[in-house]
């Protein structure tokens, strides 16, 4: 299989993100590998802490519908994300970190 730290996650596109007291998904467009353009669907299984900005909170949404990952890394129990959010309406981003804690990562990967 595929090891995920071959994959350039850098200004990839977040399609859904959604976690939860036990369980966070996120699904990826534009992902780098290789020559390809990919799309990548990431499960944190068996989640014991979700932090944004540093600080612990039960549950993780999308705070605007147009994500970029600036940031993607996957360390033993534990993924960082970086993400710039957009409201392209309201003329406004914000940017958060996320901490997800977990004991298994699972991910699919299509071509595009």
């Amino acid at each position: 299989m595929v090891s995920i730290n071959e994959f350039s996650f850098h200004e990839s596109t977040v399609i859904s993100f959604d976690g939860s007291s036990n369980k966070f998904t996120i699904t990826l467009e534009d992902v780098k590998y290789q020559e390809m353009k990919v799309k990548v669907h990431l499960v944190v299984k068996h989640v014991t802490r979700l932090t944004v900005d540093d600080c612990e909170t039960k549950t993780l949404s999308m705070p605007f519908t147009d994500g970029e990952v600036l940031s993607l890394e996957f360390e033993k129990e534990k993924l960082f994300i970086l993400i710039e959010w957009n409201d392209f309406s309201a003329k406004t981003s914000k940017t958060h970190a996320y901490e997800i804690f977990g004991n298994e990562l699972e991910y699919d990967i299509n071509e595009r």
